[in-house]
């Protein structure tokens, strides 16, 4: 399947998301997460398709997207031409000295990104993960299976070090409290996403875009597995399976719902009419 967006004639400006993407990362020696890495820079949905192939089923992702202000429409013309662009970018990590970017500028989504949002075998977690999901929906009408909120999944495994708290639990929390790091991202910039990434992919400020982006994404992907040894931890405690719908979803035409699970009955954000 592939997903599209709607298109609506407005002014002259154009919607942009970054998506970080991270899937076997480069280990971190130091005790901070700080990407330097600055080159393969793919500018085709084609490229991206090709490079977004060897994330294979029964796997998992750390997952983040950046954007700006919501308010539609989700797609607007370049200039006064009928020529109409998405910059996007993916961040996806593999083993080596460097990541791999890949941007594109095409209405549709890139296929290959659509097949592993839609696998359900494919774990994506993040933190604030719902929110990331209705945005994928919202511009490209894009469902989203297996979503692991990995601020949930850290209170379920440490409620005590959180009672006192109510509001989410931040990426930055969770990486300080599982893996006793500090995510040295600087103080979230200005960037006006809506304008796009530059044209010219060799720019300062595409390079700060791009690892700002990436960054959470990595963290992401490393938090996974250690809090997934802290919930078995957690469930020898209790002495009973945790279930897996208290911290992960599915994000189908609009609404979050139980995974695995008959939609029309179980849908969380409420019955279906």
């Amino acid at each position: 399947m592939q997903a599209t967006l709607d298109v609506h004639d407005t002014n002259d400006a154009q919607a942009s998301e970054c998506i970080g993407i991270a899937n076997d990362s480069v280990s971190v020696q130091s005790n901070d997460y700080k990407l330097l890495r600055d080159k393969t820079v793919y500018t085709t949905a084609e490229c991206a398709n090709d490079a977004l192939k060897c994330i294979g089923k029964g796997t998992f992702i750390g997952i983040d997207m950046e954007y700006g202000k919501r308010k539609p429409p989700a797609m607007e013309p370049t200039g006064s031409s009928n020529e109409r662009r998405l910059h996007q970018v993916v961040e996806l990590y593999k083993a080596g000295p460097q990541g791999i970017k890949l941007a594109w500028n095409d209405i549709a989504i890139p296929v290959e990104l659509v097949r592993i949002l839609e696998e359900p075998t494919i774990i994506k977690c993040g933190v604030g993960i719902i929110n990331d999901a209705k945005v994928l929906w919202e511009d490209f009408r894009c469902h989203c299976y297996t979503m692991l909120d990995l601020g949930l999944l850290v209170r379920i495994c440490s409620p005590e070090d959180f009672a006192e708290s109510t509001s989410n639990v931040s990426l930055r929390d969770c990486v300080q409290h599982v893996l006793q790091r500090n995510v040295l991202k600087e103080e979230r910039k200005d960037y006006n996403w809506k304008e796009g990434l530059p044209a010219d992919s060799n720019t300062p400020l595409y390079h700060s875009m791009v690892q700002y982006a990436a960054i959470d994404a990595e963290a992401s992907y490393e938090l996974y597995g250690p809090l997934v040894a802290m919930l078995y931890q957690k469930e020898e405690q209790l002495g009973r399976e945790i279930p897996y719908d208290w911290f992960t979803f599915n994000y189908v035409d609009g609404r979050a719902y139980v995974p695995g699970m008959r939609e029309e009955d179980l849908a969380i954000t409420g019955r279906s009419n």
